[in-house]
């Protein structure tokens, strides 16, 4: 019964904050191993200690200011060359 009650209170717990974890366990036992929480404070601690996984910086060139989006304005900085005008 605590297992289960683990369980509840991790897939209960915010979507957006714990996803990537309820990712991990569900493909962690794909694979056969069960890393679901046996107690509620094994639960517990888990959904405190949890890091969120962010996705990667896509701006990662600073100087490629361009937004590709369909419709987007063009924007550029005081200084920076307009196409390759100056």
């Amino acid at each position: 019964m605590q297992k289960d009650l683990a369980v509840a209170l991790i897939m209960n717990a915010n979507k957006v904050k714990y996803e990537s974890l309820w990712n991990k366990l569900e493909n962690d036992l794909l694979v056969g191993t069960d890393l679901y929480p046996k107690t509620i404070g094994d639960a517990t601690r888990l959904l405190t200690n949890w890091k969120v996984i962010t996705a990667p910086n896509n701006r990662q060139n600073p100087g490629n200011n361009q937004d590709r989006r369909p419709g987007a304005p063009n924007v550029n900085f005081v200084g920076t060359p307009l196409n390759g005008l100056r």
